[in-house]
């Protein structure tokens, strides 16, 4: 596989530069199928209508939430305040109930626990994409990125956070976000920095914030180790800096509703 090529002459970096991300190919899609699979195999009794996710957070919490979101909408209110618990609570400015997170809008259309079905499948595929991806951009072979995205998504540390649906698609952005911070590093486009920006701002809109700090703190290592010496003289790192300011406050901007 070849390696991308420097965009300028000069020292070189001190962390060892990203391969190719290469186009789809028989065994990429076959990967990717793989992953659908194995995903589907794991969540087979919801998929298959045996049962439903209650457990912990998402009977004692999600249904209430999403059901004032539904209540809302449909008597044509602005849904900012949920008066069904208690005495109100606010219901757009809490990010758990991710009102802003678009998926959430599919309640709209299905019952609850059909959602809550899908939005776990489809995260859990969307990660483990996200990750064959990410391995292959830094130029691990087929086999070994599909075992990696394959045990990311079907192993104990990621189901157990299908419980609490924020840190869940929180999470799942993690390796979506260090792809577009390795191609935003790489690139000397602005278009490259506001899609980072998004990936960073997906984990706020889905309400977990501890997991925006930690990609935002992946994503600085992830620009530290591509920095050149002499730190102070080299244009490829104001061009580093200036992708990562411009993907976090782009970031900060989106999850500002």
């Amino acid at each position: 596989m070849s390696r991308v090529p420097e965009l300028s002459g000069g020292p070189k970096p001190i962390w060892g530069r990203s391969v190719a991300l290469p186009g789809a190919s028989r065994h990429t899609l076959l990967s990717v199928c793989g992953l659908g699979f194995l995903v589907a195999f794991v969540f087979r009794g919801p998929l298959l209508g045996s049962g439903v996710f209650f457990e912990r957070d998402i009977h004692m919490m999600w249904y209430g939430q999403v059901e004032s979101l539904v209540r809302s909408v449909a008597q044509f209110s602005w849904p900012v305040w949920d008066p069904w618990i208690g005495f109100g609570r606010p219901l757009w400015a809490n990010p758990n109930n991710q009102v802003l997170y678009p998926p959430t809008w599919l309640n709209l259309l299905m019952r609850p626990w059909t959602y809550y079905t899908l939005f776990v499948v489809l995260h859990s595929l969307f990660s483990a994409v996200g990750l064959f991806a990410l391995a292959r951009r830094l130029g691990v072979s087929h086999g070994g990125a599909f075992l990696g995205a394959a045990v990311w998504t079907a192993t104990g540390p990621w189901l157990s956070l299908v419980s609490v649906w924020n840190h869940l698609s929180g999470a799942a952005w993690i390796p979506w976000a260090l792809l577009a911070a390795d191609a935003a590093l790489g690139s000397s486009g602005v278009g490259h920095a506001l899609l980072w920006g998004v990936a960073l701002a997906a984990p706020l809109l889905a309400g977990s914030p501890d997991l925006f700090v930690m990609i935002v703190l992946c994503g600085t290592l992830w620009a530290l180790l591509r920095l050149e010496r002499p730190l102070w003289r080299a244009p490829r790192n104001r061009r580093i800096a200036g992708s990562w300011i411009v993907a976090l406050l782009f970031a900060l901007g989106l999850a500002a509703g």
